[in-house]
């Protein structure tokens, strides 16, 4: 079984389809749920007049979002913006940008036109399970928050929504969240440490391999980025899984860890091996990049088996445009991998092809063939 470190990042990244559906769709449906109506279009009963500011310096507009992307932002008054980037986003870690004291003013000005003092404090559509949104502003003493988890299914006004998404725009949030071609440029501006070796920076670099396209990726990697230990098996990794033959090089040429095992006892980390990753779409190219840096081919873990027996096993093939399975076992062998291991079901690899209808069953037979020596 694929290890499981991956498998929600791989759920909400690898299918935009399923991510789209997050905001408006049940997590256990596939149907649109019906929009909810509130009584007064979704604001109080009586109007509470926006308060006239006194202390422009003292604004402060911050909108969350989480977890599919999560982060946390903040607007203020003065135009400073703070971004804390979780999960599921390019650029994680803190961050901070500068806006114009004209893009504060519109900013605000929408906040007054939203009603925003006259919003409940949450819409939530009687549902627990979903996107969790707060919006808020803060002046002279005065705050307002409003949550919703349905949004617009909970009843909730759609000026909300585009408030939200104005508060995004304006404060560039895509930078982050997203990753686009001023995000290094950004990040250069606020002086961050591309080669920074604590926690925040390491993780950053793998949100970016998880989140990021490969042309930002390289771009971080370019500009410094050094992941090491974990971070640095498995942001390869995941380049080895996408194929991303650029970004692979470019991180084996640093020498990260092409195998990774979690502490003893330590449930949140799992298994990382390079080598497995770059099998699992099985283009020749990716493995023998990996196989260049001399792996352990015949490393064998619990779940998976040996390399071999993970190539074997069709269940974890994702071919793409230039996959072959059978090169790739002919470059195992090459490089010294044992068909003959046994799995903890005692299977070999050939057996495990053969159950599975691999397209790596006639390989395996053929090199035994070839190597009777080697029984």
């Amino acid at each position: 079984m694929r290890a499981v470190f991956f498998l929600l990042a791989l759920l909400l990244t690898a299918s935009p389809a399923l991510a789209d559906r997050i905001p408006n769709v049940g997590l256990y449906s596939s149907s649109p749920l019906p929009r909810k109506v509130l009584p007064n279009g979704g604001y109080l009963p009586e109007e509470v007049p926006f308060p006239a500011i006194a202390d422009p310096a003292s604004v402060r507009i911050a909108l969350e979002r989480g977890p599919n992307p999560g982060y946390k932002l903040e607007v203020h008054g003065d135009g400073s913006v703070f971004y804390s980037g979780d999960a599921f986003v390019a650029i994680s870690g803190r961050h901070r940008a500068k806006i114009s004291q004209q893009a504060v003013d519109r900013l605000v000005a929408a906040f007054r036109d939203a009603r925003f003092f006259s919003l409940h404090d949450s819409y939530s559509g009687d549902m627990s399970d979903g996107e969790l949104h707060e919006i808020s502003i803060s002046f002279d003493g005065h705050t307002k928050k409003v949550e919703e988890i349905w949004g617009l299914e909970g009843g909730m006004p759609e000026a909300v929504d585009v408030l939200e998404k104005l508060v995004d725009e304006i404060a560039g949030t895509d930078r982050w969240v997203k990753g686009d071609v001023h995000s290094v440029a950004a990040l250069r501006a606020e002086g961050w440490d591309f080669s920074g070796q604590d926690d925040e920076h390491q993780q950053m670099i793998v949100n970016a391999a998880w989140n990021a396209d490969s042309n930002l990726f390289n771009a971080l990697l370019d500009a410094g980025a050094r992941p090491n230990g974990r971070y640095g098996c498995e942001a390869a990794a995941w380049a080895a899984g996408h194929s991303d033959a650029r970004a692979l090089e470019k991180l084996l040429h640093q020498g990260v860890l092409l195998h990774w095992d979690a502490p003893p006892g330590d449930r949140n980390l799992m298994t990382c091996d390079i080598l497995n990753w770059s099998l699992e779409k099985g283009v020749p190219e990716i493995v023998s990049l990996v196989l260049a840096r001399h792996p352990d081919v015949n490393h064998s873990s619990q779940e998976e088996g040996t390399p071999l027996q993970y190539l074997a096993d069709s269940r974890y093939n994702r071919a793409v445009p230039g996959s072959d399975f059978a090169i790739c076992a002919e470059m195992l062998l090459a490089a010294g991998a044992d068909p003959y291991a046994r799995n903890a079901k005692d299977r070999t690899a050939l057996d495990i092809a053969i159950a599975e209808k691999s397209p790596v069953a006639p390989a395996l037979q053929r090199w035994m063939e070839q190597h009777p020596q080697s029984r």
